[in-house]
């Protein structure tokens, strides 16, 4: 077995097989390219060129270029995943996926909302968070008490800003 990749131990262990094609990972890339389509309605082509190059040439035909960029966040958030369990035996999974891309959305919102960047810039992202509560069942006031300028008050009386991962709501700590 010398030189076969560890998780399947069929095929010599190249960046392409691990990263693409090997049957343990090529779920979690369906998964994501069939999350884009739906959410895009266009069809996207299952291309390592796209997915782990970031080459811009196999999408569709105008597209947004913040839809574009969130495209490629979601690819490098899916190699990550594969990369920071290329040793277990579990196989990525796409929820593990749905609950980064969440926070990372999140993140993104709010780094918008503070660096007072124009809501066109945050469209996609919003759209993105906004199909995934509702394919999740995640009520939508809920999910969309994404930030607030003002923030929060907590039981104690801090003043924080709340990003919300699924259904769960995560309390971060204003930092001013």
């Amino acid at each position: 077995m010398a030189g076969h990749y560890l998780k399947c131990g069929k095929e010599v262990g190249t960046f392409l097989h691990a990263l693409w094609d090997c049957p343990t990972v090529r779920p979690l890339w369906e998964a994501v390219l069939k999350k884009f389509e739906g959410w895009l309605r266009q069809a996207l082509p299952e291309s390592p060129q796209l997915c782990l190059l970031g080459d811009r040439f196999p999408m569709p035909p105008g597209l947004a270029k913040s839809e574009a960029g969130l495209m490629l966040m979601g690819f490098i958030v899916a190699a990550r995943l594969i990369l920071r369990n290329w040793k277990s035996p579990n196989r990525p999974d796409i929820t593990d996926w749905l609950k980064l891309m969440t926070e990372i959305a999140a993140f993104e919102l709010l780094i918008a909302r503070v660096q007072n960047i124009p809501s066109k810039n945050r469209q996609a992202w919003m759209s993105f968070k906004y199909i995934e509560a509702l394919r999740l069942g995640v009520a939508t006031t809920q999910f969309w008490g994404l930030i607030s300028k003002r923030g929060v008050r907590t039981k104690l009386g801090q003043k924080c800003v709340y990003a919300t991962s699924h259904a769960k709501v995560v309390m971060y700590k204003n930092q001013t």
